[in-house]
């Protein structure tokens, strides 16, 4: 009886370990690496960016607006920074970025709260100017004031 046992197993073994080794092949060839995407300026527009975006640092000013859908405050950016967007676009790159969505930038840029809005300028990987704006000031000028100086048309 315990050979019959032995056998049996031994059998099951080798005809498990194959299949087993194949599922393990199968299921590394489906892993697929996240794709990093190269970003085309597109002006007037606001772009959606996430953690495998290439941003080109290089060749243009930028900006990174880090919103939370659904919050009150991060919609008000929003609507202002998607005038700011034609009004700058031409000269500076506009992106957003969904903080929930995008751990990697969160953590590299250390955008805990929303909204936050960084400014790049042409040439730098590392935020020129974070901008924040006081609870009493109006946000559209003070927007206006941070996209002219991004965009080299203010002192």
């Amino acid at each position: 009886m315990k050979k019959i046992i032995t056998l049996v197993l031994l059998v099951m073994t080798t005809i498990a370990m194959p299949i087993s080794i194949a599922d393990a092949a199968t299921k590394k060839r489906a892993r697929k690496p996240a794709v990093s995407t190269a970003l085309v300026h597109t002006p007037g527009v606001v772009q959606e960016i996430n953690d495998a975006t290439v941003l080109p640092f290089k060749t243009k000013s930028i900006t990174i607006l880090f919103y939370c859908p659904g919050d009150e405050l991060s919609e008000k950016y929003l609507q202002v920074y998607e005038q700011m967007a034609k009004k700058y676009g031409d000269k500076v790159m506009v992106t957003k970025a969904d903080l929930e969505k995008c751990p990697r930038l969160r953590q590299k840029y250390e955008a805990q709260d929303c909204p936050r809005l960084l400014a790049f300028y042409s040439g730098s990987t590392t935020p020129s100017w974070d901008f924040d704006v006081d609870p009493g000031a109006d946000l559209e000028s003070s927007m206006d004031y941070f996209f002219a100086v991004t965009a080299g048309m203010a002192e």
